[in-house]
């Protein structure tokens, strides 16, 4: 499940917590790699691996060879199925400006949410 602070997204990966930040980066560069959050999203529900090991690897801030060996055999073995909600969870809230979706506020005259007071 993910755990949200602020935008981030902690998953697990080989037994070791890792977070993923929503910054300016990750998300240019994952919407450049699937031509926009929408395609990142759709192959995330595609159990697509290398769109895992790409969302990941930006949110991780991972750049170098060295820095992303290994990577693919972790997300693997946690389990395509295991972090799919908390990856969903990470490219919507980059789609967000980096902050979690937040619920609709209640309208201060009558509680309800807004637009859907009656005439």
């Amino acid at each position: 499940m993910p755990k949200l602070n602020s935008g981030e997204v902690t998953i697990t990966l080989g037994g070791e917590e890792r977070t993923l930040a929503p910054t300016l980066g990750a998300a240019t560069r994952i919407s450049r790699a699937f031509n926009g959050f929408q395609g990142a999203l759709q192959q995330l529900q595609a159990s697509d691996l290398d769109a895992y090991v790409t969302v990941i690897q930006h949110g991780l801030g991972l750049r170098t060879e060295a820095e992303t060996k290994g990577l693919r055999e972790k997300v693997w073995s946690a389990g395509l199925n295991r972090i799919v909600l908390p990856l969903t969870e990470y490219v919507l809230m980059l789609s967000n400006g980096g902050r979690p979706l937040e619920e609709p506020e209640d309208d201060e005259a009558g509680g309800m949410p807004a637009g859907n007071a009656d005439d």
